[in-house]
């Protein structure tokens, strides 16, 4: 997409991948949640709520520097969930959340917490 926007004349800055800072403690409250030990389901950190806060505060850093006509977020539904920007924002995905459920081996035998969080993104 990136190659297709520039061919066509965009001028184009790639903001991601983001590494959230808390991404260690979001993993590990995960391998610690009651719904592991209590459901034998896990919770996937990836589409939990604080790790989408994170990940929304690393962009805005990013995006608050710069003048950009519009923010382009393909399949990152945790990247711009929470993101607060005055930049118009494009959101592209081939699949919802509820699509993924047990479809993949990362969205399978999710906790119910996981699920809803995940919906909620």
């Amino acid at each position: 997409m990136v190659r297709a926007l520039e061919r066509a004349g965009a001028q184009v800055a790639c903001l991601g991948p983001a590494q959230p800072r808390r991404l260690t403690l979001a993993w590990q409250a995960a391998r610690a949640a009651p719904a592991r030990v209590l459901e034998r389901k896990r919770f996937y950190h990836r589409q939990s709520i604080p790790f989408a806060r994170d990940l929304a505060r690393s962009f805005a850093r990013k995006l608050e520097g710069g003048r950009y006509d519009l923010a382009l977020a393909v399949a990152a539904a945790p990247c711009v969930a929470f993101l607060e920007t005055p930049t118009p924002l494009v959101y592209v995905s081939d699949a919802t959340f509820d699509l993924m459920i047990d479809y993949y081996p990362g969205f399978t035998g999710l906790s119910r917490a996981s699920l809803r969080e995940g919906e909620l993104i």
